[in-house]
């Protein structure tokens, strides 16, 4: 934690690896509409 602090920059490069993992915004809304809509047929 520490190192962190003392180098910013390392957690700002996690935080925009874990960003460009976590895909598009609106996924898991997106994913629930298409099971309802299954669910429905």
């Amino acid at each position: 934690m520490l190192d962190f602090l003392d180098h910013p920059e390392k957690l700002q490069q996690m935080r925009d690896k874990l960003r460009s993992l976590r895909g598009e915004p609106g996924a898991a809304k997106k994913f629930a509409a298409i099971v309802v809509e299954e669910l429905e047929s």
